[in-house]
This record gives C-alpha cells, sequence and structure tokens, in this order.
C-alpha cells in the first residue's frame, strides 16, 4: 500500500499536532504527581460533581452526589452518561476522566484538520491552525481538568463540519441534528451555536421567495435544529421537574471552573473561525501563533499544576477523612464533589436556604465548609467550629451540630492529623 505525498504529509501535520498536544498535558500531570504521593487528582472541587453523577449511574442507577437521592448537580448531561460504561467495566478512577478528554481531544484535531484538508488549505496553515487550538485556549487545560471541556470542542466542530457541508449543498443532513442534541447535552451553552446556526438558516429563508418549495424546507429546517438542540434539556428538565427539583438545574446553567471555562469559550470560538476563515490571507494563523500561546499555555499551566496541588493538599485530604471515618455518615457541604467521590453517605447543600432543617431531617450532625470564614453562612448558630484546616491558598472548616459530635470529631481530627502534608497549618476551637 502507498501513499500520496500529500497523504503523508497530512499525517506528519496530524502527529505533530498530536504530540504537541500531549507534551503539556504530560509535563502538567508529572508536576502534579510529584506533590501528590503519585495520586492522580483534578484541579477543582467542580470537577468532581460529573464523575460522581457518573459513578453513582453507572453503581446504582441514581443521578446524584449519592445512591439516596436525586440531585441535578451536573454542569452535563452528557458527560456523566458518557462515563457510566467505563465506570461499569473498569472502576471509578480519576485518570479515566482525563483519558476520556484527551481522546475527545486528538479527535478534535483529526476533525478539524479533515476539513481543512477538504478546503485544500496547505499543510503549513494546517499545522499553524492546529497549533493555535491547542495553544490558545490552551487545550491542554481543558484535558487536565477532567470536565467536560473537550467533548464540547469535539461536538462543536461535528456540528459546524455538518452545518457548513449543509450549507453548501443547500440541504442540511441529518447528523447535523443530532450534534446539535450532543452539544447542548455536553454544554447548554451549546444553545448559542445553534441559535447562530437557526438564524443563518432563517436568513437564506428571507432570500427565498415564498412561491419556491426551497422556503417550506429551509423553515422545516430551523424547527427541526431548534427541536434537536432543546430535547435534552426538555427530557431532563421533565425528569428534574417531577423528582421536585427544577425544570432547568442551576447546575446546568452557571458558567464553572474560572480560566478552565474561559479556555473552552477561546477553544469554541477558534473551532467556528477555523471552519468559517477563508484562508486567503495564509501569513494569519501562523502570525498569532508564538509569542500568545507561549505565555497563555506557561501562565494556565502553573495556575492549575498550583490549584491541583492545593485541592490535593486540603479538600482531598477532608475526603479521605470522611473515607477513614464517616464513610456513610450525612454531610453538610458547600463543595460536594470531592467528599462525595470519596464517601456513600447523603449529602445536604448549605447553600440551600433548606440546609438546616435538612441537615436534621437526614441526620447530617457534621459539615465541612472550605473557604473563608465568610463562606460558612447559611449555617445557624447551633452549629460550632471544630477545627480548621489552612494553607495560603485556601481553608476548610469542620463543624459539628452537638456537643457529643463535636468531641468525637475532634478526637478523630486529632488522630488523622498525622497523615495530613507538612504545610498544612491544622487549628482547634
Amino acid at each position: 500500500m502507498s501513499f500520496s505525498r500529500g497523504k503523508i504529509l497530512a499525517w506528519a501535520v496530524f502527529l505533530t499536532a498530536v504530540l504537541a498536544l500531549l507534551v503539556p498535558v504530560i509535563l502538567i500531570e508529572r508536576q502534579i504527581l510529584a506533590h501528590t504521593e503519585g495520586n492522580p487528582t483534578l484541579p477543582q472541587d467542580e470537577s468532581f460533581i460529573n464523575i460522581v453523577v457518573g459513578k453513582n449511574l453507572a453503581f446504582y442507577g441514581v443521578w446524584g452526589l449519592s445512591k439516596y437521592a436525586f440531585v441535578p448537580a451536573a454542569s452535563s448531561l452528557l458527560y456523566p452518561v458518557a462515563l457510566v460504561p467505563v465506570f461499569f467495566i473498569a472502576g471509578a478512577h480519576l485518570v479515566i476522566p482525563l483519558l476520556i478528554n484527551l481522546i475527545a481531544a486528538i479527535l478534535l484535531l483529526r476533525v478539524v484538520q479533515r476539513e481543512l484538508l477538504r478546503r485544500q488549505v496547505a499543510p503549513t496553515v494546517q499545522l499553524a491552525v492546529l497549533l493555535l487550538l491547542i495553544f490558545l485556549p490552551p487545550l491542554p487545560l481543558l484535558v487536565v481538568s477532567g470536565m467536560e471541556y473537550s467533548l464540547f470542542l469535539l461536538f462543536t466542530a461535528l456540528f459546524a463540519r455538518a452545518f457548513s457541508r449543509g450549507l453548501e449543498e443547500d440541504r442540511l443532513p441529518t447528523d447535523v441534528y443530532v450534534y446539535a442534541g450532543l452539544l447542548v447535552a455536553t454544554r447548554i451553552e451549546g444553545f448559542l451555536l445553534v441559535a447562530a446556526a437557526c438564524i443563518v438558516l432563517g436568513y437564506q429563508r428571507q432570500r427565498i421567495t415564498a412561491v419556491q418549495p426551497d422556503y417550506q424546507r429551509q423553515r422545516r429546517s430551523v424547527i427541526l435544529l431548534a427541536s434537536a438542540a432543546a430535547l435534552p434539556v426538555l427530557l431532563f428538565g421533565s425528569l428534574s421537574f417531577a423528582k421536585g427539583g427544577a425544570f432547568i438545574p442551576s447546575a446546568l446553567l452557571e458558567p464553572l471552573g474560572g480560566g478552565i471555562y474561559t479556555a473552552a469559550i477561546i477553544g469554541c470560538a477558534l473551532v467556528v473561525v477555523a471552519f468559517t476563515y477563508p484562508y486567503k490571507r495564509q501569513w494569519l494563523a501562523s502570525s498569532l501563533l508564538g509569542l500568545i500561546a507561549i505565555i497563555r499555555t506557561g501562565t494556565l499551566s502553573a495556575d492549575v499544576i498550583r490549584t491541583s496541588i492545593d485541592t490535593y493538599e486540603q479538600q482531598v485530604q477532608a475526603a479521605r477523612f470522611v473515607h477513614r471515618y464517616y464513610y456513610r455518615y450525612g454531610l453538610s457541604l458547600n463543595q460536594p464533589g470531592i467528599l462525595s467521590y470519596f464517601s456513600e453517605g447523603r449529602k445536604v447543600d448549605i447553600t440551600s436556604v433548606y440546609s438546616d432543617s435538612l441537615s436534621m431531617q437526614l441526620g447530617a450532625r457534621m459539615a465541612i465548609v472550605t473557604g473563608a470564614p465568610s463562606g460558612v453562612q447559611p449555617l445557624s448558630p447551633r452549629w460550632g467550629k471544630v477545627a480548621s484546616w489552612n494553607n495560603p491558598g485556601n481553608s476548610i472548616f469542620f463543624y459539628a451540630s452537638d456537643t457529643g459530635t463535636g468531641r468525637r470529631l475532634k478526637e478523630n481530627l486529632r488522630e488523622y492529623e498525622r497523615r495530613l502534608p507538612a504545610g498544612l497549618r491544622v487549628r482547634y476551637y
């Protein structure tokens, strides 16, 4: 089997881009593992929530932070479901979300390159575009976050490719509706891209006179596209409402992850540009690459490494403490992701106005709060502060609802203290 020069160049471009993605991911993970005793971890509590939901779906058939009740806490509808078969077969290991994100990122690069090949873009410009997509958001940051953003960018690319081809052929293919649904199911922000596509179709429809049969077909395409995008949210909203929750849970509407979320939005914009840019001025992609990409990747990578280490030294340690002493106990929490991953007890969100009554109802006599002391509200005065763990990046506070629980909690914390990282400052009250 022989390969033409064009195919060899195309594979060389793709493999170079994959290598450019892998190297930063490996370097970031290597530095994180060096400070976490070789244990994989994720940079933020939010990164664990979809994983916890996927874990409970895989083993208990429950969409929630514990196996006891439905809780619409996940920021993605599709990502926890995608984790289910892998968790069921291999177990809910933290390395699995990293691998899924890496595979999604590699597929994203391939989809974008295939579109560039279809448009006969020169190999040097292909490489420049792919490197820009890797380093400007940067894509390695999305991979190591363990969140759903790599999948979101992949479905953005697949939707954009199917839609652009549909415009060229003046008929939307069936897969564009499938990708619209998957895009919104991955992140609800996908509605914005689908809405933009509907506007483009509507503009085309206005240019067609009513006597032409294409007028009705274009109108049907707009309705079908909007319906396909809305379907996953409507289905889940109906389930949530039937379970006593909001029709559109707040977790789907909140942008999570700070710099990670910003990187995902930049990546989404770059994908759209990659599918719409005319590439007549081929110097543009190359000239934007160098300095911006290097500075942004280095800065955000350092921030993710620091955040991951802080998360491991505090929240993961608190979760291990709970796993050791309170594995099946009810807990009141303001950041439930990591602690839910390491334990099976019922969880009460203390940011809810009903948290105090729910804590009493569910027997949650201990609260763990991450952040500044002002962030513990709305805890009532009945909660007594027992201890805190502090480092320059964050603080964790332990509370008990009664004297007996507080006394036992303090004894367990003192016993566990010798297992804590050396830099963590412990204070008892």
